[in-house]
C-alpha cells in the first residue's frame, strides 16, 4: 500500500511541476486563463459583499429605465456570485488569436448582461445585479488582452531575432560557397590551358564551365536580391548600343547552346541607343537567357528580341519548350516560387531566383517585365518581355 500512495505522490508532483513550467504559464495554456479569470472572480465577491458596486448598479438602472425604477430589490448573494462567477470565467474558454475578436466577445457578453437582467425583470419581476458581471467581463477580457498581446510581442520578437540569425547565416554561407565556386572556376580555366582536350573533351568542359557559371549566377542573385530588398539598387547609367550589348551577351552563352542543341537568334535593328546600367543589364540578360537555353527542345532556338518604340525599349526572349501553366504564372517572379519538378516533363527547375532579380532590376530602372506562356505566335513555349526607359530617367527615385 505504501508503495501505491508513494507513486501517487510523485506522479501528483511530476503534473503539478510540468503544469508550472514558464513555458505553460501563457495565455494558450487552459487552466492559466481560468487561473487568471478566477482570481478576478474573487476581487468582484469580494466587492459585491461590501456592496461597493451597489451605487453603480442604482445609477445603471436610472440610465437604462430613464428613472422609471428607483427602488431595487436586492437578490441572494448565492445568484449574484454565481453570476459574477459565470461572467468572468466564460471569457476564459475560448482562445481568440486577434485582439478584436476578443473585443467583440467581451461587448457581446457585456450585452448579453444587460439583456438577461432585462428579461429577468419583465419575466420574473426580479432586477438582477449588472454592475459585478460587467466589471467582471471588462475585468477578465482586459486581463485575458494584455497577456495574449504580451505572448504575441514575445513571439513576433523571437521570430524576428531567429530570422535575423537565419539571414546572417545565409549570408556568411553564400560568401563562402562564391569564394569557392570563383576558386573551381579558376582552377578549371587554368587546367584547360594546361591539358590538351580532344572534341568530347571540350564539350565536357563546356559543360562544366556552364554548370559553375550558372552555380556562381545564382549565388549573386541571392546576394544582390538581399542587397536591393535592404537598401535599394544604385544604377550606373551609361549610353549604350542595345544590339551590340545583346550580341556579346549572346556570344558568351553560344558555347553552352551549342553542347545544349540550342541555336540563339537574334532580331533587332542595330543602331538603338539606350541609357541603362550595362552590367545590370547584362544579368538580367544573362538569368533570362539561361533559362531559355535550360527548357529549350533540342534543335530549336532561342530568339533574343529588341527594339525601340518612342521612350520605351522592348527586349524579349523566347523559346519553344513547355509552356508554363496560368497559376505558376503568377508566382514566377518571386524567389524560391520556381517548380522542383514537374512530374510530366522530369524537367527540374532552378531556385526561382533569377527571375525574382529580373523583376527587380527592371523594377529599378522604371520598367516591367512579364511572361507570355504560351506566346502569341505559338500554341507553346515561353516567352520574358521587358520594358525599360529608354533615357533612364524615368527610375531615378529607385536608385536611391
Amino acid at each position: 500500500m505504501i508503495p501505491v500512495v508513494s507513486g501517487v505522490i510523485k506522479l501528483k508532483s511530476r503534473l503539478v511541476q510540468s503544469m508550472i513550467k514558464r513555458e505553460n504559464i501563457q495565455y494558450h495554456t487552459p487552466w492559466v486563463r481560468f487561473v487568471c479569470c478566477l482570481s478576478w472572480a474573487v476581487m468582484i465577491f469580494d466587492a459585491s459583499y461590501f456592496n461597493i458596486l451597489s451605487l453603480i448598479d442604482r445609477a445603471l438602472v436610472y440610465v437604462l429605465t430613464d428613472g422609471a425604477i428607483v427602488g431595487i430589490a436586492p437578490v441572494s448573494r448565492t445568484v449574484e456570485w454565481s453570476m459574477i462567477l459565470v461572467a468572468c470565467i466564460i471569457p476564459a474558454i475560448p482562445r481568440f488569436e486577434r485582439p478584436m475578436a476578443m473585443i467583440l466577445c467581451g461587448i457581446m457578453l457585456l450585452f448579453l448582461d444587460i439583456l438577461a437582467a432585462a428579461g429577468g425583470y419583465v419575466a420574473f419581476d426580479v432586477l438582477l445585479p449588472m454592475a459585478s458581471p460587467m466589471v467582471g467581463i471588462f475585468g477578465s477580457t482586459t486581463i485575458l488582452g494584455i497577456m495574449a498581446w504580451n505572448e504575441e510581442t514575445v513571439r513576433l520578437l523571437k521570430m524576428e531575432r531567429l530570422v535575423m540569425a537565419r539571414i546572417q547565416f545565409t549570408d556568411m554561407l553564400v560568401h563562402d560557397l562564391k569564394k569557392r565556386i570563383s576558386s573551381v572556376l579558376m582552377l578549371l580555366s587554368v587546367l584547360e590551358k594546361k591539358l590538351p582536350f580532344d572534341q568530347q573533351d571540350k564539350e565536357l568542359n563546356i559543360m562544366m564551365h556552364a554548370s559553375i557559371e550558372r552555380m556562381l549566377l545564382e549565388v549573386n542573385n541571392l546576394l544582390d536580391i538581399r542587397k536591393i530588398e535592404e537598401c535599394g539598387m544604385r544604377l550606373s547609367l551609361e549610353a549604350m548600343d542595345l544590339k551590340i550589348v545583346l550580341e556579346g551577351i549572346a556570344g558568351e552563352h553560344k558555347p553552352a547552346a551549342q553542347v545544349a542543341g540550342v541555336n540563339i537568334r537574334l532580331e533587332g535593328e542595330s543602331g538603338q541607343e539606350i541609357l541603362a546600367d550595362r552590367h545590370i543589364l547584362s544579368r538580367i540578360m544573362t538569368n533570362l537567357i539561361w533559362n531559355a537555353i535550360q527548357h529549350a527542345p533540342y534543335g530549336t532556338d532561342v530568339v533574343v528580341g529588341f527594339g525601340v518604340s518612342g521612350e520605351v525599349v522592348t527586349i524579349s526572349v523566347t523559346n519553344k519548350g513547355e509552356s508554363i501553366p496560368v497559376y505558376r504564372q503568377k508566382t514566377i517572379f518571386q524567389p524560391f516560387h520556381s517548380n522542383d519538378l514537374d512530374v510530366t516533363s522530369h524537367r527540374v527547375d532552378g531556385t526561382g531566383l533569377g527571375l525574382a532579380f529580373c523583376k527587380l532590376a527592371v523594377e529599378a530602372h522604371g520598367g516591367t517585365i512579364q511572361v507570355e506562356s504560351p506566346w502569341a505566335e505559338s500554341l507553346d513555349g515561353v516567352r520574358i518581355v521587358i520594358h525599360i526607359p529608354r533615357n533612364g530617367m524615368l527610375q531615378t527615385r529607385n536608385t536611391v
